[in-house]
């Protein structure tokens, strides 16, 4: 059984990605909006500008198999994914400055993403 947080990880790049590729004039408006995205950028930091104001963080669940369910034990045993969204205040761009390029894969690893507290649904 996967854990959770694996297929978390793999959401959030499915999330975050266009497979339909960079829509860009070359590469490198792609590879300067991501240098330019990236300066002062950290991780650690909250995706909001204004740290007073909360981060909504929505969530979803698909049920994807139930492996057992024990009535008398009252377990359930399942697999699902679960998808989480939010805006990364930090992570906006005029498209007209790059290209036309309106949206950009980024690893997961190199964002912030919610605190691991999924990690043991």
């Amino acid at each position: 059984m996967t854990p959770i947080w694996v297929a978390l990880a793999a959401t959030l790049t499915v999330l975050m990605t266009s497979f339909n590729g960079v829509p860009a004039k070359t590469v490198t408006d792609a590879e300067r909006l991501f240098s330019d995205l990236m300066v002062g950028y950290s991780k650690m930091f909250r995706p909001v500008l204004n740290e007073s104001i909360q981060v909504v963080v929505s969530t979803w669940l698909d049920l994807v198999s139930i492996q057992d369910f024990n009535e008398v034990e009252e377990k359930i045993s399942f697999t699902a994914l679960l998808y989480l969204a939010w805006n990364d205040e930090r992570l906006v761009w005029d498209p007209k400055d790059y290209g036309g390029i309106d949206n950009l894969y980024i690893d997961v690893s190199k964002i912030w993403v919610p605190n691991d507290a999924y990690e043991q649904c």
